[in-house]
């Protein structure tokens, strides 16, 4: 449900510019835990000891896509200016006082907890009127996704994709700056230096409300299978 949602709110996060620039430069939209294998040193036979790791990852990437690029896009890296994705924090539960506002059985109306996950690197951040080194750069891209998110009627969906539907972002509040928390169960080793100056982060919670139109669901047919891609 979270990834039909996204598919309205992304395109929001990825046009958010600030002088010219996009605001969140590495934007994994609803990022999943991955565990691979990586090896970490060798026997005195010179067999590698394998240890498991765990990294976020866009939940659209394939297979191919992350051995072509890199399954660590979504870690933060001096490279990148800014990084940010979404986390999903419990069940998408079906809202029946909402549903029970609209025509009976003419919209479904689903509640999605949801993380989002910003990290910053204040100096390639380059925001008028705040030095590079401030880190109330924070607080000022907090309040400008917050602008683009809080739209009190929602974001509509395309008319020939889901008439009559729409994705409303709730704020539910800025969570306590905890590393371990938002970080500790991903393999990031020791990240300690991109957790503090010059570096920042954020995290924050929002209520996804999906109304979707009980006609979106009509029946649909299966095409013929496509045949499995091995990896190369």
């Amino acid at each position: 449900m979270l990834n039909i949602a996204l598919t309205v709110i992304n395109p929001v996060i990825n046009d958010i510019l600030v002088s010219g620039e996009l605001l969140i430069e590495k934007y994994g939209g609803l990022a999943v835990p991955i565990t691979v294998q990586e090896s970490v040193a060798q026997t005195a036979n010179g067999e590698p000891i394998m240890k498991a790791k765990s990294f976020p990852v866009s939940s659209t990437a394939s297979f191919q896509d992350c051995i072509r690029t890199n399954y660590q896009e979504l870690v933060p890296n001096s490279n990148y200016r800014s990084m940010g994705y979404f986390e999903q924090l419990g069940d998408a539960t079906r809202n029946a006082s909402q549903e029970a506002l609209a025509r009976r059985g003419s919209v479904f109306v689903y509640d999605i907890p949801v993380r989002l996950v910003v990290w910053l690197n204040i100096p390639k951040m380059n925001i008028d009127g705040y030095q590079a080194s401030s880190h109330s750069i924070a607080g000022v891209v907090l309040i400008r996704l917050q602008k683009e998110l809080n739209k009190p009627n929602g974001f509509p969906f395309p008319v020939d994709v889901y008439p009559n539907s729409s994705v409303q972002m709730i704020f539910q509040g800025q969570e306590p700056k905890d590393a371990n928390r938002i970080f500790g169960k991903y393999s990031y080793g020791d990240l300690t230096k991109f957790m503090l100056a010059p570096y920042d982060w954020f995290s924050v919670r929002y209520l996804v409300r999906l109304r979707i139109s009980s006609k979106c669901f009509d029946d649909f047919t299966l095409a013929s299978p496509e045949l499995c891609i091995v990896g190369q």
